[in-house]
C-alpha cells in the first residue's frame, strides 16, 4: 500500500500518475496538483502525514 503524502489517498501499486524524488525517495500522487504541492513544500507533506497517523508512512519507495 502506497499513500499519497499530499492527500492521503491510498495509490494503486501497478501504476502512479505522478513521481518526485526526495531525499533519495520517491514518492507518489495521485494528480499533478498534489505533486506540485508537495515540490513546494516536502517537508511538510512528509512530517505532516508521519505525525497525523502516528507511524512511518507508505508514501515511497528508495531510489535503486
Amino acid at each position: 500500500m502506497t499513500i499519497d503524502p499530499v492527500c492521503g489517498e491510498t495509490l494503486d501499486d501497478v501504476e502512479y500518475p505522478e513521481v518526485e524524488e526526495y531525499n533519495g525517495r520517491y514518492y507518489y500522487f495521485e494528480s499533478l496538483e498534489c505533486a506540485q504541492k508537495f515540490r513546494g513544500e516536502p517537508d511538510k507533506y512528509v512530517a505532516g502525514r508521519e505525525e497525523e497517523l502516528g507511524e512511518p508512512v507508505p508514501t515511497y519507495r528508495e531510489k535503486a
